[in-house]
């Protein structure tokens, strides 16, 4: 079946188009025409090149190594667009943004997912993946810069116990005077709960407190503890503004919450 003559017709390459592409790209923020531009990244080739290369090689013979300061790039490429080892691979080849930022002119160049994998365990195994990424972070610091990867942003009821108070109780509960009551017996006051409180989802009732947590992906960045009547606009402000450290957060009422860094 034809297509009608209404239609526009697509063109053929022209001579020109690489050029008008790429400026097309930065018309648009290109961001990691941005980051080439603030980042030299031949800084991280003295940490990488003592992890990667232990000892004098003995002989020329064979294919030479990919150099090590593109493979950090196409690590960090990987890392903060959260991709796959293969799916690193295929958007390298698939995009003129990432091989422009890891000055790849020919598609024979790009490192396979294996050569990825490969990379990425030794300098875990090393020690100096986090390290050459806390560098990142400190160097963009220093310039007065961030360039975060992607975040996880969810939000949870956690449940505690419903609790079996009087109606006197609960009015003083209400009105920010619960720490007053059961003074005369610090047994019964060790069980009840007086910051919780009861809300209601999709016609389904809690009692407890909204959790809303920010993470990456190997660690929590945000942690708060909400009572459930707090207005939801005040959330995406606490997540942005407060950040966690590698085992301590802080809740929106203030409550110190400690993690194992290893159970992350």
């Amino acid at each position: 079946m034809n297509k009608l003559s209404r239609y526009r017709k697509l063109r053929y390459n022209q001579l020109f188009e690489s050029e008008n592409r790429e400026l097309r790209l930065n018309e648009m923020g290109n961001p990691l025409e941005m980051l080439s531009q603030y980042v030299d990244f031949e800084i991280f080739r003295p940490t990488l090149e003592s992890a990667l290369f232990t000892g004098e090689r003995k002989s020329n013979a064979g294919r030479p190594p990919i150099d090590c300061v593109l493979m950090f790039k196409v690590l960090f490429l990987q890392r903060y667009y959260g991709l796959s080892d293969h799916q690193i691979e295929y958007q390298i080849v698939d995009r003129t943004s990432f091989r422009k930022f890891l000055g790849i002119e020919c598609v024979d160049d790009v490192p396979d997912e294996k050569t990825v994998w490969k990379y990425r365990e030794l300098l875990t195994n090393t020690g100096v993946y986090d390290k050459l990424f806390s560098e990142f972070h400190s160097f963009m610091e220093s310039k007065g810069l961030q360039f975060n990867e992607g975040r996880i942003i969810d939000a949870s009821f956690v449940i505690a116990p419903r609790q079996r108070n009087t109606r006197d109780e609960n009015e003083q509960i209400k009105q920010g005077a619960g720490d007053k009551l059961w003074n005369d017996n610090p047994h019964k006051k060790l069980h009840k709960d007086v910051d919780a409180r009861w809300t209601k989802k999709r016609d389904e009732t809690f009692y407890g407190y909204k959790q809303h947590t920010k993470a990456s992906r190997n660690a929590i960045r945000s942690y708060f503890l909400m009572i459930p009547r707090r207005q939801k606009c005040m959330i995406p402000k606490a997540l942005k503004d407060c950040w966690m450290k590698k085992t301590k957060a802080r809740t929106c009422i203030w409550t110190p919450v400690m993690s194992d860094k290893r159970r992350l």
